[in-house]
């Protein structure tokens, strides 16, 4: 059960925080004049979502007098107008109560129970601009009587789809419409892959077939076996004129195919300035192309690299090995940089190639400087990105045990509310549950790695790693808000 007021100054935070059909559903009942509305029951369409909205004229009850309730297709939204004031029960619904009518399939969708004098009640008092938010599982009792004499309300109830409000909520038809967004902009530029020979998927992203483009290395990165990656990083690198250096290791019990990582940087004239230094796995899944994961990223680097290098900012880049197989190469980095002072913050990139929507989880490394200039509110807002409390595991988890470190990956806007899903369970200290593993799996961007569908260089989008490279480049050059203190702000 979740309560507030439409009067209260955190209003906008507490309505944000929740999915978005009730934060509609919270918007209507603050900015819609209810208290002078027709009595009914009328059918409205919020941002998308068809919802029953009820307009009540009720006299509140003693306690006995009234039953318990509770829906399951529905979240009920209840508000009080006017009138009033008005008590409320509630309690969790663990299936031990006696039903006394079952009208759940039903248009009415309502389960009564009957009253439970063992059952111990939460109570709030509604009085005007309140609302309640009853869950599926939220047993609840309106329209209690306050005090000793019953009074009139205008109570207002929002029935609001369940399903509207999980996070898989319209996956499907966004899926669909997503798919004929691609198909019809690549109708006519299907893209005939040198690596496979294969001319028949059913739908196909064009690559960017400009030399300069950002997309240019991507065929040649997306390689099959370990050692055809190895050599297509080395060529890229070389053709593109970036010096480097190899990190190697040789087999052992704690990388047994051994370690090739590729260092490179440039050069700057601010010696005051954070270092930051750019990472991606080169490295993918065995018998995977390795497209979205992880050949996006590394072109990306190599862009950021030559746009850096042009205007004289320094900055470091290593694409690793072993990220599939234990972050063996992110563990090899750390055994040369434990030490070093250099390295203030590492932007670790993976996944960057699909969708519309930057990510970015810097488990609390977000918040403080210099890593904070790229979790700026404005720097967000203008390239569609936003910070989440949980990205699938990559070699941060490595990297930031010894330096401030930001995972950041691109992904359609519908899987954010897996992440946040995700999120909510924890970090896994103990497993991850079923639940988990499901979503994860469900995730759009999931089909684009590790054998899914999707799993091939035609499906990677030059615009996504655009989006990425250009919100690098601008947090790159951003200086860090530093907080105000009153009154010497």
């Amino acid at each position: 059960m979740i309560t507030g007021n439409v009067k209260d100054k955190f209003f906008e935070q507490q309505a944000s925080m929740l999915p978005k059909p009730l934060c509609d559903a919270l918007h209507y009942l603050k900015d819609t004049d209810l208290a002078n509305h027709e009595p009914g029951k009328f059918e409205i369409n919020l941002g998308g979502v068809d919802m029953i909205l009820q307009v009540l004229d009720q006299v509140t009850a003693p306690r006995e007098t009234l039953r318990p309730e509770i829906h399951r297709k529905n979240i009920d939204v209840q508000f009080l107008a006017a009138g009033g004031p008005e008590d409320a029960g509630f309690y969790p619904d663990d299936g031990t109560g006696i039903v006394e009518e079952d009208l759940l399939e039903s248009p009415r969708d309502i389960l009564l129970y009957k009253t439970d004098d063992t059952v111990r009640e939460g109570r709030i008092r509604l009085d005007v601009g309140t609302y309640a938010v009853y869950l599926p599982w939220d047993v609840h009792i309106p329209a209690i009587q306050a005090g000793s004499e019953p009074a009139p309300i205008r109570k207002i109830v929002l029935k609001v789809p369940m399903e509207a409000c999980l996070p898989y909520a319209e996956l499907a038809s966004y899926k669909k419409l997503r798919e004929e967004e691609i198909a019809k902009s690549t109708a006519d530029a299907a893209v005939h892959c040198p690596l496979t020979g294969d001319t028949s998927s059913d739908v196909t992203a064009p690559l960017n077939e400009d030399p300069t483009g950002i997309a240019r290395h991507l065929l040649t990165l997306s390689q099959k076996t370990k050692e055809a990656r190895l050599t297509a990083v080395e060529e890229v690198l070389k053709a593109e004129g970036i010096p480097y250096r190899k990190q190697t290791a040789a087999p052992e019990k704690e990388h047994p195919q051994g370690v090739v990582n590729f260092l490179f940087e440039t050069a700057g004239s601010d010696i005051d300035a954070p270092i930051f230094l750019f990472c991606a796995h080169h490295d993918a899944v065995a018998g995977s192309f390795g497209a979205n994961d992880n050949a996006a990223s590394i072109c990306i680097l190599i862009d950021l690299f030559k746009r850096l290098s042009k205007e004289g900012t320094r900055a470091q880049f290593a694409l690793l090995d072993g990220e599939e197989s234990g972050h063996t190469g992110a563990r090899v980095l750390l055994k040369e940089f434990s030490d070093t002072t250099q390295i203030q913050g590492i932007i670790n990139l993976d996944v960057c190639g699909y969708g519309d929507t930057i990510v970015l989880c810097g488990k609390g490394h977000e918040k403080k400087a210099p890593l904070s200039r790229f979790a700026n509110a404005d720097l967000l807002s203008a390239h569609n990105a936003q910070v989440v409390k949980f990205l699938p595991e990559s070699d941060d988890i490595v990297l930031r045990k010894k330096f401030p470190t930001l995972n950041l990956a691109i992904i359609p806007r519908w899987d954010v509310q897996y992440l946040k899903a995700m999120a909510a369970q924890g970090e896994g200290l103990l497993g991850r549950t079923p639940e988990f593993r499901m979503m994860e799996g469900d995730m759009e961007v999931a089909s684009t790695m590790h054998g899914g569908y999707r799993d091939n260089p035609d499906w990677v989008e030059p615009q996504a790693m655009q989006k990425v490279l250009d919100y690098l480049a601008e947090g790159l050059n951003s200086a860090d808000k530093k907080k105000k203190f009153w009154p010497f702000s």
